[in-house]
């Protein structure tokens, strides 16, 4: 198990008591870090990498496992442990979008959303936002809504999609169901969108039957005046 990563002497606010130039220069690890983990991965043994650091990283090394451990806190060291022990099977989902190298973002001074967040993003991802593995079987056996899409005038309405999901290991675990959308109109993003999420338990075995309530605002795109708007076309939902 090795524990590498950033603290606020790379990363930060500009200002901040330790970090005095502000943006990161790339998204890798330190040098002295990418060394020691191709050393590590040379020697042949198991290799569980758990990352410590507030941003997308790319370790360009590939262990038999990576763990983002973020800024955990002082009970972090408990849970990780816990998770490295197998005691918890982990549940957690990127809250970001993890990219393979600074390349595939525009300029810092480029304010546009080209290529910024998932919704955005052009080339496939080093890690999507929304990705994360837990030790089960997860699998979603059936997903279907439980009526038409209607485009209301009200967003206090919403469409069920009914979800049957499985856990065909043989651990407990949590997993967090994730349905998005996208509304076939110009001034939609280009990806997909975050609708709805929903955290299921599941033991051993167990099968559950899950509904999720999509929000109508899900259904809107945002004019040129940047009102939110139901465009009363059509939608994909993934």
């Amino acid at each position: 198990v090795v524990c590498v990563g950033l603290d606020s002497t790379l990363e930060g606010e500009e200002g901040d008591t330790e970090n005095k130039s502000g943006d990161k220069p790339d998204l890798r690890l330190p040098e002295v870090q990418r060394v020691l983990l191709q050393k590590l991965k040379d020697t042949g043994k198991p290799l569980i990498i758990v990352l410590a650091a507030g941003s997308s990283v790319n370790t360009e090394c590939e262990g038999n496992a990576l763990i983002n451990a973020w800024y955990p806190g002082q009970y972090g060291g408990k849970a990780l442990a816990e998770i490295l022990f197998g005691e918890v099977s982990p549940s957690g989902k990127l809250p970001v979008t993890f990219y393979k190298s600074a390349d595939m973002l525009p300029d810092f001074t480029d304010y546009s959303m080209k290529n910024r967040t998932y919704r955005f993003v052009e080339k496939a991802p080093l890690y999507p936002f929304g990705y994360g593995l837990n030790y089960a079987d997860t699998l979603v056996m059936r997903a279907e809504l439980t009526e038409d899409v209607v485009y209301a005038q009200t967003e206090e309405q919403s469409v069920g999609v009914e979800v049957t999901v499985a856990n065909h290991g043989d651990v407990f675990t949590e997993d967090v169901l994730q349905v998005y959308v996208q509304v076939e109109d110009i001034n939609e993003v280009p990806n997909p969108k975050l609708a709805v999420f929903k955290r299921v338990e599941l033991a051993p075995g167990e099968e559950k039957m899950v509904t999720l309530e999509i929000p109508m605002r899900a259904f809107t795109v945002v004019d040129e005046e940047g009102k939110f708007v139901h465009t009363g076309r059509g939608a994909d939902i993934y």
